[in-house]
């Protein structure tokens, strides 16, 4: 292999475990190595299918006559809450150096999807191989890797595991669509949920709940008897005796139904002795129960420890990755593979201790045995076998108190497999009274075998009976009538719904349905919690106390719903039937996918057809009043959008936009933006569960809802370092490579912002235009580019006037005259023309250069300084022979200047340089403007601070007196200023202070002596 291996594995831990057992340490944010071998995870399902608005512009909206929604072929999208690690996991399975991908995703139908549409999304080509493990321990995943299985061998289960995603996209995102909007009316905003797992198993709610309400109670009657013989007492119950050869029929040949009946078995026995008829004594074996799968610890764990089959998930999951002390939980398996056999034995010496040390002693020995069907066999194991403890001592791990009182559950459970049957003794006395006989049953527990270990749970207490023999007599000791009454069925516990939902397939009739449904009934053991929750969660079930009801709007979906095949264990059990098929390479994808999409189409015709009952309809989605202002039309069914307490809400469908979200107040501008585009530009101020402030858009969800969206800014160019896209990413500008890439532009290099234009430069010439306000470490502006150079982006010092080419010809031979080094020379061979690239403090650019050369001298330039700071205005001559020179003389005229176009005119009808803009040496100086309160400078709109207000401390200023101030004097004459105690007027000057905030200042003038 060339090149570097990616493991990917489906969580941050399971990643950590791995890399831990395979010694793989450091790297990056989101991975694990920097090697040979690096390591990856998912974070569950990374990618997901697209929404439907990304196949097709109609199916944004909520509308009926743009269903059903049939993608010929499905599209995948990156899941918006993980993009970040999705960026870092697409980066390396883009790598070009990458040379092979292990799947180390769970091992199963779910994990296989989670890899595919990963590999898929990122356009990966790299070959791939399998790990299948079933426990995290070190040995396991070392193990593990060294018999690694071939991508292509997981062919059949990854099309199997994208058949069921799509299928169900396709039946529950029509039928959800369909049946919301057949059944909505007015302002409802409820959303109806239909799936082809979570729908039937609402239906086995509501159907025990039919059950319970059409249940009428049956009084019975029962005429008991208590004997009694020197060994001791027992109650025995009338029962009609049966003719020699026939058996009973019904499951309480005891009951009478009438009292009449009832008085007269009484009336004809009462006081009578009995006499033992006979004494059947029969020895029963109850084998130990199979060991766990999902669903089975789901159910005892309801039962026992009173935990919902979700939260059981929750802890087993803990228990395998983060404890190691369980294999894999979400498996529908109860038995063990042969491969398994010989790790056995260690298994059960590290149960050596506390409640378990006799148990595992009294199996080690005479270890190893033989193991039956019951315990080992490789045809009932499918992805992973049986639920075992993995040999870690939990006793070294920090495990919780629900933790240990699961894992104590499925420890007993495997010691006791190994364990020989219980065995009861069992007893029938017949006692008669005449012809009328009265029967008693009792058993006892002669060997407790694997009991001993792992009881189950006592739901009626043992009858012991007397020893007794046939022909001994009998006293009547008491007789009594007792009256009772038949009770309807019990609801449903999440233990008795996890067993229905497991044999859901038991009333169907199809022999192959059958088979599919006994292996994965509705839903898998991974799935049947989060169906339960859903359901709850949805408004359709609800807990009481320990029960699972149906509520009114879930029993009324059903009514409404005119599609059978939704409602019944059918639907699924034939789909099931055929995933597992494909997953054994004897099923068609594309023909499964075929009847998928009728099926669609057929249940939504029916929707669209069906005949809506008012009253189910306000049931199932009852009207809500919405009568806010209005804010524009809804996009999905076109009703009025309204503003309500909680934000802005469709009258007629869910639609609703929260008017806070991640403690950032929604605006109304923002909230039109989703209703016309359907997103909002990227906004700052959102804050997360943990306090911090990050940046994201709004957009609007499918279903209604609003929703995060990070959007990938748009790609400046390729990378000149890898060749990925290079984008803005917050502070900084990089490439889709991440960390592993050189090239980085930061916000601000060398004290200046970095514009995206100059970025675009660098990408496509290798380097920018020329930046201006770059500063370096003594705080000196200096003009640069950006350039690529060496692997890495920097700064370099660049003077402008190296740009501006030839400037003009020689006067003394001809030749250009261009900037190079630090002066202006000519290109000539031979010629010693030299013009310095500064004179006194100011720089000399490509236009003064110029005039030099074409008329031998310059117009006055401003900013020239002399060493003692002052500034001055000056020409710049250029003789025959000598070098440039100042001319500090003026003009024979006057200058005569006008303001530029558009400009202000001057304040004093003649041009007066800005004093401040003459002090900062500015090549451009502005000029007084008069504005509507003061005197200011033409360049403040580039933030020139001078400002002379008309009224300096109250006192009127003249134009004349203006002028002196801004003026060559700096200062106005003497005035009487009321700049005294209490007003008081003084001698005084307005001076300016083109260094102080505000310019000017006013200071008192003494009077001089005489």
């Amino acid at each position: 292999m060339s090149g570097f291996r990616l493991i990917l594995a489906e969580k941050p831990s399971v990643a950590r475990d791995i890399a831990r057992a395979l010694g793989v340490r450091g790297g990056p944010k989101g991975s694990i190595g920097t090697g040979n071998t690096r390591v990856t995870w998912c974070l569950g399902h990374l990618a997901e299918l697209a929404e439907p608005g990304s196949y097709d512009g109609d199916w944004r909206a909520w509308r009926l006559d743009v269903l059903p929604m049939l993608p010929e072929t499905f599209r995948l999208q990156p899941r918006k809450d993980s993009v970040d690690q999705w960026r870092t996991v697409r980066a390396l399975l883009k790598d070009p150096e990458l040379g092979e991908v292990v799947n180390a995703c769970d091992a199963g139908r779910e994990g296989e999807l989670i890899f595919a549409n990963t590999y898929r999304l990122a356009g990966c080509k790299a070959p791939v191989r399998r790990l299948w493990i079933s426990a995290m321990t070190p040995a396991a995943i070392k193990q593990g890797f060294a018999s690694l299985r071939s991508g292509a061998s997981m062919a059949d289960l990854e099309a199997a595991a994208r058949c069921r995603s799509e299928a169900d996209w396709l039946v529950g995102l029509n039928a959800t669509r369909a049946m919301t909007l057949r059944m909505r009316s007015g302002n409802s905003s409820a959303l109806l949920s239909l799936g082809r797992v979570q729908t039937p198993t609402l239906a086995l709610l509501d159907e025990r709940e039919q059950a319970i309400e059409e249940f009428v109670p049956e009084t019975f009657f029962q005429v008991k008897v208590r004997f009694g013989v020197e060994a001791g007492e027992w109650e025995a119950v009338w029962t009609p005796p049966l003719p020699p050869g026939r058996t009973r029929h019904g499951p309480h040949p005891e009951r009478i139904a009438s009292r009449g009946e009832a008085e007269a078995i009484l009336a004809r026995t009462s006081g009578r002795p009995g006499r033992v008829h006979t004494v059947e004594r029969k020895q029963k074996r109850e084998r130990p129960p199979l060991l766990y799968d999902l669903t089975t610890l789901q159910r005892e764990a309801n039962k026992r420890l009173r935990l919902s089959a979700k939260r059981t998930l929750d802890v087993a999951q803990a228990l395998y990755e983060r404890h190691k002390v369980l294999t894999y939980p979400r498996t529908d398996s109860r038995h063990l593979s042969t491969a398994q056999v010989p790790g056995l034995g260690g298994v059960l010496g590290s149960l050596r201790f506390g409640p378990y040390q006799q148990a595992a002693d009294r199996v080690l020995t005479g270890w190893p045995r033989t193991l039956g069907k019951r315990i080992v066999d490789d045809a009932e194991v499918s992805d992973h076998h049986a639920i075992i403890p993995t040999g870690v001592d939990p006793r070294a791990c920090d495990l919780s108190p629900v933790e240990k009182r699961l894992f104590d559950l499925v420890a007993r459970r495997f010691l006791g497999v190994f364990h020989p049957d219980a065995v009861f003794a069992t007893v029938r006395v017949d006692t008669r009274i005449g012809d009328d006989s009265f029967l008693a049953r009792g058993r006892s527990l002669l060997e407790p075998g694997w009991r001993a270990i792992d009881p189950p749970k006592q739901s009626k207490k043992e009858v012991l009976l007397p020893p007794v023999e046939p022909g001994e007599a009998a006293d009547q000791r008491q007789a009594k009538i007792h009256e009772g009454q038949t009770q309807p069925p019990k609801r449903h516990t999440e233990a008795s719904l996890l067993g229905a939902m497991e044999r859901a397939g038991d009333e169907l009739d199809d022999a192959e349905l059958k088979r599919a449904m006994k292996r994965n009934g509705l839903g898998t053991p991974a799935t049947r919690a989060a169906i339960i929750e859903t359901l709850i969660a949805r408004g359709y079930a609800a807990r009481q106390e320990n029960n699972l009801v149906p509520t009114v709007s879930g029993r009324a979906l059903l009514a409404a719903l005119p599609v059978p095949e939704l409602r019944s264990p059918a639907l699924t059990g034939s789909w099931e039937a055929r995933l597992v098929a494909m997953a054994e390479g004897e099923d068609d994808r594309d023909a499964f996918m075929g009847d998928i999409r009728g099926f669609v189409r057929r249940a939504i015709d029916a929707i669209r057809g069906m005949e809506v009952d008012a009253l189910l309809r306000d049931a199932v989605a009852p009207p809500v009043p919405i009568d806010g202002e209005l804010l524009g039309d809804c996009p999905r069914c076109g009703a009025e959008v309204r503003q309500t307490r909680r934000g802005w809400q469709c009258t007629s469908c869910p639609l609703l936009i929260p008017g806070q979200v991640a403690r950032r107040e929604v605006s109304r501008r923002m909230a039109k933006a989703l209703l016309a585009r359907g997103e909002t530009k990227a906004v700052t101020g959102f804050k997360s569960r943990q306090g911090k402030t990050f940046t994201a858009a709004l957009k609007l969800q499918e279903d209604g809802d609003v929703g995060f969206w990070f959007p990938e800014p748009d790609a400046l160019g390729d990378c000149p370092a890898c060749g990925a896209p290079v984008r803005p990413r917050g502070k900084i500008v990089t490439c889709d490579t991440g960390r592993e890439c050189p090239f980085v532009v930061f916000e601000e290099m060398s004290g200046r912002a970095i514009p995206v234009g100059a970025v675009k430069e660098l990408l496509a010439d290798g380097r920018s235009g020329l930046l201006e306000g770059f500063v370096d470490r003594q705080e000196r502006p200096f003009d640069g580019v950006l350039i690529w150079r060496n692997r890495r982006v920097s700064v370099e010092r660049v003077d402008r006037r190296s740009l501006a080419g030839p400037v003009g010809a020689c006067p003394r031979c001809g030749a250009e005259v261009r900037f190079a080094g630090k002066r202006w020379a000519c290109s000539g061979q031979g010629c010693d023309l030299s013009i310095p690239g500064q004179v006194m403090g100011r720089q000399l650019d490509a236009g003064d250069v110029g005039a030099l050369l074409t008329d031998g001298r310059t117009p006055r330039l401003h900013g020239f300084r002399q060493r003692s700071g002052a500034v001055f205005k000056a020409a710049l001559v250029l003789g025959p022979e000598g070098p440039v020179r100042l001319d500090y003389s003026k003009p024979d005229t006057a200058e005569l200047e006008k303001p530029p176009p558009g400009g202000l005119p001057f304040a004093f009808g003649q041009r007066v340089d800005c004093p401040i803009c003459v002090d900062a040496a500015e090549r451009a100086p502005g000029y007084v403007v008069r504005g509507r309160q003061a005197w200011g400078c033409s360049r403040w709109k580039q933030g020139c601070r001078l400002r002379i207000p008309f009224s300096p401390h109250g006192f009127e200023l003249d134009e004349d007196q203006a002028r002196r101030l801004l003026g060559k004097h700096r200062q106005t004459r003497i005035l009487k200023l009321p700049i005294g105690i209490g007003g008081v007027d003084v001698r005084g000057r307005i001076v300016l202070a083109p260094d102080e905030d505000p310019c000017w200042t006013a200071i008192k003038v003494p009077k001089r002596r005489r």
